[in-house]
């Protein structure tokens, strides 16, 4: 049985770990938004498309790191533990 400070330290490291692959995500998606940006080599049509879904996955990265962030924050300010961390 794990003590309470146990239980802490391993809710604290699920969820530091949840935001470093968040922030790992985004960091990945921006950088692939800014090749695309700076992409001259596809043509206007298909390069026009790239940068949109490329635009929309580092959109999707970075609410995902907002909100890993933000269940961190809860859990290590105010003691707020995800209902949905250790299903």
């Amino acid at each position: 049985m794990l003590s309470d400070s146990q239980k802490r330290l391993e809710t604290e490291k699920r969820l530091a770990d949840e935001l470093e692959k968040a922030r790992a995500e985004y960091r990945a998606a921006s950088t692939q938004f800014r090749s695309a940006v700076n992409d001259s080599g596809i043509p206007q049509p298909d390069r026009d498309l790239h940068i949109r879904q490329t635009g929309q996955a580092t959109r999707t990265a970075l609410e995902n790191y907002r909100r890993a962030i933000q269940r961190f924050n809860d859990c290590t300010v105010y003691g707020i533990v995800p209902d949905d961390l250790f299903s």
